[in-house]
């Protein structure tokens, strides 16, 4: 897979310096010379990294920053900054910039800072495969529960096994990375006052998504569906069904994967089952439904050959 750095600066020179340097070290790279054409340009390019002038005329750096994480809250934004006014660079880190370069800035420390961003692949490529699992719940639920529901994505976190030494060592800032040093197999467990729900990913041999809920946030949610269509003979297996099959049909077409047509109530008994999988995704969803904030915890279990985060880089998320 091909990395790529969107450039943006008003400066010709700036952008021509920075193109040329990068292509030498085998990026793909785009440029933009405004804040108006750096979005337009994110959009289509889909960039992994973007080096963002702060001083441009019309939209400066700082309100581009901000519109690029309205497009993408993952966006990795480097600030380049020939001012010496730390205040604003502070601003620009507090709202989620991941670093910044002082101009005039040698080879080196531009290359060391745009790794930065590869060596975080890992966590970059989950959080955006669940985002836009997010974007498709959210059209989701506004036709299953209400017109005005919605669902926001607060929390994924990822615990695989390590790879070998040899490849970590070639991976700068590990201790960035949010995988936990190994995983013994884990037992499946049900937070207290919760109902869960499951679908097998070809079987519990490769994996399994599971959803867990509280039971009087479910019974609000059931009444929503009940609401919304009479017919509906088991509303919860339909709500599930609709969040599990959303993240799975991400999956589908990249890995190849089996999927079952219908998640099953997880009983006690599947509490007990141990499972030695490769990694583990936990995320913490949140519906909004007429004011009321409930809480979806979704965990994917994935033992397919090669860890999950590895495997979704290939996939067309773009």
């Amino acid at each position: 897979m091909s990395k790529k750095v969107l450039v943006v600066d008003d400066s010709s020179h700036i952008r021509d310096l920075i193109r040329s340097i990068l292509v030498q070290n085998n990026y793909e790279v785009e440029t933009a010379d405004n804040g108006a054409q750096a979005l337009d340009k994110y959009v289509k390019f889909k960039p992994d990294v973007v080096t963002l002038d702060l001083s441009m005329p019309v939209i400066d750096g700082y309100e581009t920053l901000c519109k690029l994480f309205q497009l993408d809250q993952n966006a990795f934004i480097i600030m380049l900054t020939a001012i010496e006014d730390q205040g604003i660079v502070l601003k620009c880190l507090e709202k989620g910039a991941r670093g910044y370069l002082t101009k005039p800035f040698r080879k080196e420390e531009l290359l060391n800072c745009i790794s930065k961003a590869f060596s975080l692949d890992h966590d970059k490529h989950i959080d955006r495969f669940f985002s836009q699992v997010r974007d498709r719940l959210d059209g989701a639920v506004k036709k299953l529960l209400h017109p005005l529901a919605s669902v926001n994505l607060k929390e994924v976190k990822v615990i695989s096994k390590p790879e070998s030494p040899q490849s970590l060592s070639n991976k700068p800032d590990l201790s960035q990375i949010r995988a936990v040093p190994k995983i013994e197999p884990l037992k499946i467990e049900k937070p207290q006052g919760a109902v869960g729900y499951v679908t097998e990913i070809g079987g519990m041999q490769e994996g399994v998504v599971i959803s867990f809920i509280r039971k009087e946030d479910l019974d609000t949610l059931i009444e929503s569906v009940k609401g919304e269509n009479n017919n509906e003979s088991q509303p919860d297996l339909e709500i599930f069904n609709i969040i599990h099959m959303k993240i799975l049909s991400e999956l589908s077409n990249s890995m190849n994967l089996r999927l079952n047509s219908k998640p099953i109530r997880l009983y006690d008994e599947v509490m007990d089952s141990k499972v030695d999988v490769n990694e583990v995704s936990k995320v913490k969803f949140e519906v909004i439904l007429e004011n009321k904030s409930i809480p979806i915890e979704v965990q994917l279990w994935v033992n397919i050959g090669k860890a999950f985060s590895d495997r979704i880089k290939s996939a067309t998320l773009m």
